[in-house]
């Protein structure tokens, strides 16, 4: 795992418990509580602006330099006020992270932590969405997913995401920096011999495109083929009921579906107001 895809995965483990943080200090009534919240999140936001400034540095992560200055600026003048909580909620996500929210979901039944990790597998995996509010969804072997793929030796997460987009359905989608608004962390611990405990990460992008699928230009590996790997529009406000359609007994479409669920719910309940918040 390359320097660049570990300092992200930080960035990105502190903007969560940044979240957690900021959720506490703002339900919180107790005002001892409260302000022990306040404390610890001064320093986690000390924290990621050090290593945000560092990835700068290293051009790993792209900056405006007029957005920096808003940002000290606004910073500043909420500081010392009751509601700096809501403020600095809304310059982590829209200045820093951009104008994109990302909620980081862990499952880690057997408490692993990262240096118990003997396989790192990271994935990008977009929601293509268009005008008509359709979402292009990848069915394979009764399954359906999103489009998408792991991360390739120091290939950055955006690029991946371009390249498996374009190769699992032709659409060249915009080349840009895009931030994942849904993050899913699953530590497995060893069930057999080869005592290999695995970490594996879903990030999941939002893109729109009025783009078309092109089957000329896809570039499917042997077990797409074999599986015929189709591709499927489908309304948003009917893609959990697809699911369910094709549930079936596949143990495979349980672990699946349960995610896409969560991904397609947080969406339509959170990410859309939350980002009418921030950008507008």
């Amino acid at each position: 795992m390359s320097n660049e895809l570990i300092f992200n995965n930080y960035l990105m483990l502190l903007k969560g418990v940044v979240e957690v943080y900021i959720h506490g200090t703002l339900e919180s009534s107790n005002e001892d509580v409260k302000e022990t919240l306040k404390t610890s999140l001064e320093d986690i936001l000390n924290s990621q602006r050090d290593t945000y400034n560092l990835m700068v540095q290293q051009d790993w992560y792209q900056v405006n330099n007029v957005k920096t200055n808003v940002i000290d600026q606004t910073y500043k003048k909420v500081t010392n006020q009751w509601f700096v909580f809501f403020f600095l909620k809304i310059w982590y996500n829209y200045f820093v992270i951009g104008d994109d929210y990302m909620k980081t979901i862990v499952h880690n039944h057997d408490n692993l932590t990262y240096k118990d990790i003997n396989d790192f597998t990271v994935r990008a995996r977009a929601l293509l969405i268009n005008d008509d509010n359709e979402i292009l969804m990848g069915y394979l072997d009764g399954t359906y997913q999103f489009p998408g793929g792991h991360v390739e030796e120091e290939e950055k997460l955006s690029e991946t995401l371009y390249r498996e987009v374009l190769e699992e359905t032709g659409i060249r989608i915009e080349k840009k920096e895009y931030e994942p608004f849904y993050q899913v962390n699953r530590f497995y611990k060893s069930l057999d011999r080869d005592g290999i405990n695995r970490f594996k990460q879903f990030n999941y992008y939002i893109v729109h495109t009025n783009e078309k699928y092109d089957l000329s230009k896809r570039k499917l590996d042997e077990f797409e083929v074999e599986k015929n790997y189709e591709l499927r529009y489908i309304p948003l406000d009917k893609l959990l009921d697809e699911l369910d359609r094709t549930m079936n007994d596949n143990k495979r479409n349980i672990r699946v579906y349960e995610d896409i669920k969560d991904v397609i719910t947080y969406y339509f309940d959170e990410y859309k107001w939350l980002r009418w918040l921030y950008v507008y």
